[in-house]
């Protein structure tokens, strides 16, 4: 069995749409044909939920997600904080550090952690570029 699992604020629960949009369930219906192909069953589940910070992650992901995960994918976009001067503000790097270190330390395998954040705006894009820079 090959895990997906998702957590993170409401664009990753699939809110305003139906379950069986969420980037998630769309993902199982589009891949679970080539993982059988090859002989493996491919899983998604849903941990979503309206905004979950890293922190709250990280301190319960085995609760949360359970231990046994190929891909954690975490997405971020709403849980952002809003003082973009304080590196150690949640979402500014300390709190994806934090989810990926516990992630490690928890779950049976060493999981591929897949981060996603969507720039919606101009202070997305000033933050992405502080952090690159």
């Amino acid at each position: 069995i090959f895990h997906w699992t998702a957590v993170g604020d409401s664009s990753a629960a699939g809110h305003g749409n139906t379950y069986s949009q969420s980037y998630t369930a769309i993902l199982e219906k589009t891949v679970t044909e080539a993982f059988a192909a090859a002989g493996v069953q491919f899983v998604a589940t849903n941990h979503a939920g309206d905004v979950w910070s890293g922190m709250e992650l990280a301190f319960c992901l085995e609760s949360i997600v359970g231990k046994d995960v190929d891909i954690l994918s975490w997405d971020f976009s709403l849980s952002d904080p809003e003082d973009f001067s304080n590196p150690l503000s949640p979402g500014q790097g300390i709190d994806p550090a934090l989810l990926g270190e516990r992630a490690g330390r928890v779950m049976n395998s060493m999981p591929f952690l897949f981060f996603l954040r969507i720039l919606s705006d101009m202070l997305s894009s000033e933050r992405i570029r502080r952090l690159e820079s």
